[in-house]
């Protein structure tokens, strides 16, 4: 007789407050909302620099956010809160590296226990940044999509990103076609196409 082996569960990063640094910044296109309906997300991901996994890995806590640069929306309070930028006009992969403060608490579900980031500020005065050891990646489901990027990701948020609309957009043959071709020429001026 066989038993249904058990899914491995995976570390959690332990709670309390740490030195962290952005690492990577994942579009995920439109998601169920649930009660909110559907919301443009993106995960960012943050390397727990003092932390490692019982095997020596980087230990990385994540957090999505609706994907928006509304003053009111949790991603603009944790960039404001964590780097003190106040202009919602954003380069997100300039956010990429830079040291914060990232404080985790576990809850318990039915599904089991989760670490859940629950704040992100900066460091406090004394503290040193480090540097993270994870390569800094970012994915966005635009004319900059990066199928390497893509490919490296776990199945699952894969499989969560091709659900989107925006996923679909970019792999569309157009898209991909007009991706490929090179600028067209006007009197020896290259003349941008329309979007």
């Amino acid at each position: 007789m066989s038993r249904i082996p058990k899914s491995s569960s995976r570390e959690l990063c332990p709670e309390g407050a740490h030195n962290s640094a952005l690492v990577n910044i994942i579009d995920l296109g439109t998601q169920d909302g649930g009660e909110y309906g559907p919301k443009h997300k993106i995960q960012l991901a943050y390397e727990l620099v003092d932390e490692k996994t019982t095997d020596g890995k980087a230990m990385v806590a994540y957090r999505q956010y609706t994907f928006s640069a509304s003053a009111k929306g949790n991603l603009m309070k944790d960039i404001r809160a964590a780097w003190g930028i106040k202009d919602s006009d954003v380069e997100m992969d300039e956010l990429l590296g830079k040291a914060c403060m990232v404080t985790i608490e576990h809850k318990e579900t039915d599904n089991g226990t989760f670490a859940n980031i629950t704040n992100v500020g900066m460091l406090p005065k004394g503290v040193k940044p480090r540097k993270a050891t994870e390569p800094l990646r970012s994915l966005y489901l635009d004319d900059s999509f990066d199928q390497e990027v893509y490919d490296a990701l776990p199945d699952f948020l894969k499989e969560k990103i091709a659900g989107s609309p925006e996923y679909a957009a970019v792999m569309s043959p157009k898209l991909k076609k007009e991706k490929a071709l090179p600028p067209a020429k006007s009197n020896g001026k290259a003349v941008k196409g329309k979007k």
